[in-house]
Protein backbone atom coordinates (compact mmCIF):
# COMPACT_ATOMS: atom_id res chain seq x y z
CA UNK A 1 0.00 0.00 0.00
CA UNK A 2 2.87 2.39 0.68
CA UNK A 3 4.05 2.03 -2.93
CA UNK A 4 0.58 2.86 -4.23
CA UNK A 5 0.40 5.96 -2.07
CA UNK A 6 3.88 7.08 -3.11
CA UNK A 7 3.38 6.52 -6.85
CA UNK A 8 2.46 9.21 -9.35
CA UNK A 9 0.72 6.57 -11.49
CA UNK A 10 -0.54 3.10 -10.57
CA UNK A 11 -0.82 0.28 -13.10
CA UNK A 12 -2.44 -2.89 -11.79
CA UNK A 13 -1.73 -6.19 -13.51
CA UNK A 14 -4.28 -8.90 -12.84
CA UNK A 15 -4.41 -12.58 -13.60
CA UNK A 16 -8.01 -12.06 -14.67
CA UNK A 17 -10.19 -8.99 -14.98
CA UNK A 18 -13.60 -9.75 -13.47
CA UNK A 19 -16.94 -8.02 -13.37
CA UNK A 20 -17.34 -5.32 -10.70
CA UNK A 21 -20.02 -7.47 -9.02
CA UNK A 22 -17.36 -10.07 -8.18
CA UNK A 23 -15.26 -7.47 -6.36
CA UNK A 24 -18.30 -5.93 -4.67
CA UNK A 25 -19.34 -9.36 -3.37
CA UNK A 26 -16.32 -9.32 -1.02
CA UNK A 27 -14.67 -5.89 -1.01
CA UNK A 28 -12.37 -6.80 1.88
CA UNK A 29 -10.25 -8.79 -0.58
CA UNK A 30 -9.39 -5.59 -2.45
CA UNK A 31 -6.79 -3.25 -0.94
CA UNK A 32 -6.38 -0.75 -3.75
CA UNK A 33 -9.40 1.39 -4.63
CA UNK A 34 -10.36 2.46 -8.12
CA UNK A 35 -9.54 6.04 -7.23
CA UNK A 36 -5.89 5.04 -6.73
CA UNK A 37 -5.53 3.22 -10.07
CA UNK A 38 -4.73 4.70 -13.48
CA UNK A 39 -5.02 1.47 -15.48
CA UNK A 40 -5.73 -2.24 -15.11
CA UNK A 41 -4.18 -4.79 -17.46
CA UNK A 42 -5.06 -8.48 -17.64
CA UNK A 43 -1.79 -10.45 -17.68
CA UNK A 44 -2.31 -14.20 -17.31
CA UNK A 45 0.80 -15.86 -15.82
CA UNK A 46 1.96 -12.37 -14.83
CA UNK A 47 3.04 -13.30 -11.31
CA UNK A 48 5.46 -15.97 -12.52
CA UNK A 49 7.67 -17.27 -10.98
CA UNK A 50 5.53 -16.63 -7.91
CA UNK A 51 2.38 -18.73 -7.48
CA UNK A 52 -1.22 -17.63 -7.85
CA UNK A 53 -3.66 -19.64 -5.74
CA UNK A 54 -5.89 -21.75 -7.92
CA UNK A 55 -4.01 -20.82 -11.11
CA UNK A 56 -0.42 -22.10 -11.03
CA UNK A 57 2.23 -23.21 -8.59
CA UNK A 58 5.49 -21.54 -7.61
CA UNK A 59 8.27 -22.14 -10.13
CA UNK A 60 11.02 -22.89 -7.66
CA UNK A 61 13.37 -24.10 -10.42
CA UNK A 62 13.14 -20.65 -12.02
CA UNK A 63 14.15 -18.98 -8.75
CA UNK A 64 17.10 -21.36 -8.40
CA UNK A 65 18.18 -20.78 -12.02
CA UNK A 66 17.83 -17.01 -11.58
CA UNK A 67 19.97 -17.04 -8.43
CA UNK A 68 22.68 -19.09 -10.14
CA UNK A 69 22.66 -16.93 -13.29
CA UNK A 70 22.82 -13.60 -11.48
CA UNK A 71 25.23 -14.49 -8.72
CA UNK A 72 28.42 -12.54 -9.19
CA UNK A 73 27.05 -9.83 -11.46
CA UNK A 74 25.24 -11.77 -14.18
CA UNK A 75 22.00 -9.82 -14.05
CA UNK A 76 22.54 -7.99 -17.37
CA UNK A 77 22.94 -11.28 -19.25
CA UNK A 78 19.92 -12.75 -17.48
CA UNK A 79 17.84 -9.67 -18.31
CA UNK A 80 18.90 -9.86 -21.96
CA UNK A 81 17.56 -13.41 -22.09
CA UNK A 82 14.42 -13.19 -19.93
CA UNK A 83 13.30 -9.55 -20.21
CA UNK A 84 14.69 -7.89 -23.34
CA UNK A 85 15.00 -11.11 -25.35
CA UNK A 86 11.34 -12.12 -25.07
CA UNK A 87 8.98 -10.57 -27.60
CA UNK A 88 5.80 -10.72 -25.49
CA UNK A 89 4.08 -12.56 -22.64
CA UNK A 90 3.07 -15.46 -24.88
CA UNK A 91 6.70 -15.97 -25.91
CA UNK A 92 7.75 -15.73 -22.25
CA UNK A 93 5.25 -18.38 -21.27
CA UNK A 94 6.40 -20.68 -24.07
CA UNK A 95 9.93 -20.52 -22.68
CA UNK A 96 8.77 -21.93 -19.35
CA UNK A 97 9.15 -25.63 -19.98
CA UNK A 98 7.54 -26.87 -16.78
CA UNK A 99 4.06 -27.93 -15.78
CA UNK A 100 3.03 -25.52 -13.05
CA UNK A 101 -0.61 -26.56 -13.10
CA UNK A 102 -2.44 -26.63 -9.82
CA UNK A 103 -3.46 -30.22 -9.13
CA UNK A 104 -6.28 -29.24 -6.75
CA UNK A 105 -7.83 -25.89 -7.69
CA UNK A 106 -8.60 -23.68 -4.71
CA UNK A 107 -11.95 -22.04 -4.22
CA UNK A 108 -12.33 -19.51 -1.46
CA UNK A 109 -15.22 -20.00 0.89
CA UNK A 110 -18.00 -17.44 1.04
CA UNK A 111 -17.49 -14.96 3.84
CA UNK A 112 -20.40 -13.49 5.78
CA UNK A 113 -19.37 -10.53 7.90
CA UNK A 114 -21.35 -9.13 10.80
CA UNK A 115 -23.30 -12.26 11.66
Amino acid sequence: MEAVRAADRVLVTAEEVVEPSVIKSDPSRTRITREQVDAVVEVPFGAHPSPVAGRYDRDNEFYVEYAAATRGGGFAEWADEWIHGVENRAAYRERIDRDLSVSDPTTAAEVQYGK
